[in-house]
């Protein structure tokens, strides 16, 4: 059991570094679309969870619902793109297989735990 702790831990670092990395590649988007970054943060949605399962799925949530994000987000920049450039919509392609392989991880981390069980 401490194995499968310890591959969870490593898994939610993972996903926090990959989460930070994902939201500097959108704050340099930002302005090199000629927006600006928003400076305020969103309200907190995590709680404590006490169970492995219910992190994994908790996980699993998360992924689920940033690739429906950058699925909309994909033509959204197509009928917004500037002229000569489709630097979002690769950002979007790009972010929707991040997560879907961070997605299809987290499936085969639950599938040897249940077999482990």
């Amino acid at each position: 059991m401490e194995a499968v702790r310890e591959m969870t831990e490593d898994a939610l670092q993972s996903s926090s570094d990959e989460s930070m990395g994902h939201a500097r590649q959108a704050g340099e988007l930002f302005p090199a679309l000629g927006g600006q970054v928003p400076l305020g943060t969103g309200p907190l949605l995590e709680k404590q969870h006490g169970r492995i399962d219910e992190m994994h799925e908790r996980m699993m949530q998360f992924e689920t619902v940033g690739i429906g994000m950058y699925y909309e987000l994909m033509p959204l920049a197509e009928q917004h793109r500037k002229p000569g450039s489709v630097m979002l919509e690769e950002y979007a392609r790009t972010m929707v297989l991040a997560e879907e392989q961070h997605l299809s991880e987290i499936e085969k981390m639950l599938r040897e735990r249940a077999e482990a069980l």
